[in-house]
């Protein structure tokens, strides 16, 4: 795995356990950096070598489910990316 790669992945997988931690202002930073820092967020995503779209419409489709489901799905997602 590239230098790159690995650190996008690694951006990636820190904003999705800060957006699944029951700390409010930590998932608050990962809505705002998505939301605020959109370009940002893009050119991570392809560092990591992960869709942008896809990326995108997942951190979107957990942002209103329960902390606990949010939770499960961050860590399945996680499972995903480390096997990649």
């Amino acid at each position: 795995m590239g230098v790159e790669r690995q650190l996008g992945r690694s951006v990636i997988t820190l904003a999705l356990r800060d957006f699944a931690s029951s700390n409010p202002s930590l998932r608050a930073k990962v809505a705002s950096w998505i939301v605020a820092d959109r370009n940002d967020f893009k050119q991570t995503c392809e560092m990591a070598e992960l869709p942008f779209e896809s990326t995108l419409d997942f951190f979107v489709s957990i942002a209103g489910e329960d902390l606990p489901i949010r939770k499960r799905s961050v860590e399945d997602a996680l499972s995903v990316i480390d096997a990649g």
